[in-house]
């Protein structure tokens, strides 16, 4: 790719000596910039238009990418002032990133979209994903539509919220299982730490920030687990910007959900209002804590219908 943007400089340069644009630009049997449609007058103006033109291209792929299962990349960007975004990776102002190959902590801040291949079958095996924490040689990425649909956090006729996820994880388990281009994960409730602490209890402080201080669930009653996925906790969730208020959290956290587009989302998904976290909420013995669609983190009872899944996942960079 870049032996094609230097070429097409060099060309440029020798071709014109500084007075007019290149007549036209080939890659293959593209067109891919014409002087003839662009009314560019230097070259300096047609290099301008062509980079952003290349810039955008998205079928580009790192040839050193050490993980090949990381299909594509986008640079996540809600508003950068000048009207151009890039909520899903569907948008025309979406550019791609190789932010994977520096394995440097944060190297790919949260939101950034990634299409990974999770197993190696012929079908639908291409899950989009955004980056919830960078970690250096590792990522933790979250599924951007829920996997599970309509489904209780714990379903028991107490709402007893002191069990942990049982009823919603092992249906994301299951989802799941085949996912063999990820990493297992394995963790102890009340005693993995995925984000800040390892408390699985949570309320909120004034200021509506998610506060983890007890452990509502433990080891006793969820056994340690190894799975390809699991659900975000509301520690992580609350790293992304999502308080305890509507319209807090960033669109990504709640896009594809039955009512996102009414509070500032792009594009509606289903019947699910929310999708549950880890957490149960600990200022009441039936409530476990979800991602509404809102655009916040709120409390529901943990046999509340209208939610479901996404599955965070572990990978290497």
């Amino acid at each position: 790719h870049y032996k094609v943007i230097i070429g097409i400089i060099v060309g440029l340069i020798v071709s014109t000596m500084g007075t007019y644009a290149a007549e036209q630009v080939l890659t293959g049997d593209e067109v891919l910039y014409t002087n003839s449609t662009s009314g560019n007058k230097t070259v300096q103006a047609a290099l301008d238009d062509l980079y952003k033109k290349t810039n955008s291209c998205k079928e580009y792929i790192p040839n050193d990418n050490p993980n090949r299962n990381i299909v594509k990349a986008y640079k996540y960007d809600e508003d950068n002032g000048s009207n151009t975004y890039c909520i899903t990776g569907n948008e025309e102002n979406c550019f791609i990133t190789s932010c994977y190959d520096n394995k440097a902590k944060s190297s790919c801040p949260t939101g950034t979209i990634i299409d990974y291949k999770v197993n190696n079958d012929s079908g639908n095996n291409i899950i989009r994903f955004h980056v919830i924490h960078d970690d250096g040689e590792k990522m933790i990425l979250q599924s951007q539509k829920n996997i599970v649909h309509d489904t209780v956090w714990y379903d028991n006729e107490n709402k007893d919220n002191s069990k942990g996820p049982l009823t919603v994880l092992q249906v994301l388990e299951k989802a799941t299982k085949d996912w063999n281009n990820v990493n297992e994960i394995k963790y102890t409730a009340g005693e993995t730490n995925f984000y800040d602490n390892a408390f699985t209890g949570c309320t909120y402080s004034s200021d509506y920030k998610v506060n983890c201080k007890v452990n509502t669930y433990t080891s006793e009653t969820l056994n340690t687990r190894k799975a390809k996925a699991r659900m975000i906790t509301a520690q992580e969730a609350g790293s992304t910007g999502c308080l305890f208020k509507e319209s807090s959290c960033p669109v990504f956290m709640y896009n594809y959900l039955s009512n996102s587009i009414q509070y500032g989302g792009s594009e509606n998904d289903g019947t699910d209002n929310g999708y549950w976290t880890m957490s149960a909420y600990s200022d009441s013995k039936i409530h476990a804590i979800f991602v509404y669609t809102k655009g916040s983190i709120s409390g529901h009872d943990v046999l509340f219908p209208n939610a479901g899944a996404r599955a965070v996942v572990e990978i290497n960079k």
